[in-house]
């Protein structure tokens, strides 16, 4: 065990629990920091404060949140519906503006444009600050930040920008079980108080993520100025043209021996692979099907594990690619 994980098991985690305690935001506030400092001590992926210049901003914008995706891009999950959305959104329209948040303000996301372009990064931002006719999207997943984002969330209110909030979903809310992360929860739950206390509008990516909301925010009581928007729309897909031959000779011999299923994405408990499998072995007590599950593995996979392990014939009718 080395001195880094001792410190954090014997002094760290015990203090945040003991703090929580007395004061819950005073604790996850100081929980945020920390991690911040440890990010910029380190050097890595996690530090991406930079120097920023004031800017004589005229025209309104699109102001476009990409926080978490700036900081780090995993290739996975948001992050993909982040990219496509920006790159769509940016293709059809000419006031978007990329925007992560630096310690409680906007500042344009150079680092987030020169990635995606693949040319260099200067290294220096520009200060970004409300205008007349500005809108807010915040499409990113940087909940972890709304220790300083709650500033931004407040000022835009106070100066009528209107401001939409992108619900992927709200499980870490609804099952925090899964995630066995406190702090990540209590961010994810204050984050979106915020944006419906000071929100004009949430947009989600489902009809059933949108009736999580209305009844989260009926359940929650949240005072308002004015009624709150509430929207879904559904996610696409542009898929390249495939031609004969190119898909895996295994996935494509699997698939082509009675109905198939398909489940694609990380593996984890939440996505409801276990239940799936239980659901196929009921229906091969009817007809033959098959399952195809294509996804890096997850967490918490146990249960779908051992469900595979312990039944070989279960296990001739699931592929994990």
């Amino acid at each position: 065990m080395g001195w880094k994980h001792r410190i954090k098991t014997a002094i760290l985690k015990p203090g945040y629990r003991a703090m929580r305690a007395v004061s819950p935001s005073l604790a996850d506030s100081l929980r945020g920091r920390i991690y911040d400092v440890a990010a910029r001590m380190r050097g890595d992926s996690a530090a991406f404060f930079v120097r920023t210049e004031p800017w004589e901003r005229t025209e309104p914008a699109l102001l476009t949140d990409l926080t978490e995706t700036t900081r780090v891009d995993a290739g996975t999950g948001i992050q993909r519906v982040v990219n496509n959305i920006f790159r769509e959104l940016a293709a059809a329209r000419d006031d978007v503006l990329a925007v992560r948040n630096q310690d409680g303000r906007l500042i344009t996301s150079g680092k987030y444009l020169a990635r995606v372009s693949g040319e260099p990064f200067g290294g220096t931002e520009r200060q970004v600050d409300f205008v007349p006719g500005d809108r807010l999207l915040l499409l990113d997943s940087s909940w972890l930040t709304i220790e300083t984002f709650r500033r931004i969330f407040r000022d835009a209110h106070e100066k009528g920008v209107p401001l939409y909030n992108v619900v992927y979903d709200l499980l870490p809310i609804q099952h925090p079980e899964w995630l066995n992360n406190d702090f990540y929860e209590n961010s994810f739950t204050q984050w979106q108080d915020e944006a419906l206390k000071y929100g004009r509008g949430i947009l989600c990516i489902s009809r059933t993520t949108a009736d999580a909301v209305a009844d989260y925010f009926a359940a929650r009581g949240i005072r308002r100025d004015s009624p709150l928007e509430l929207h879904y729309f559904h996610m696409g897909a542009k898929l390249p043209k495939v031609q004969e031959g190119e898909a895996r000779e295994e996935m494509r011999r699997f698939a082509l021996g009675a109905t198939t299923f398909l489940m694609v994405g990380t593996v984890e408990v939440r996505k409801g692979h276990a239940m799936a499998c239980r659901a196929l072995k009921r229906l091969l007590s009817e007809r033959e099907a098959r399952l195809l599950i294509i996804g890096r593995n997850g967490w918490q996979n146990d249960e779908f594990k051992n469900l595979l392990a312990e039944d070989a014939a279960l296990r001739e009718h699931v592929l994990w690619v």
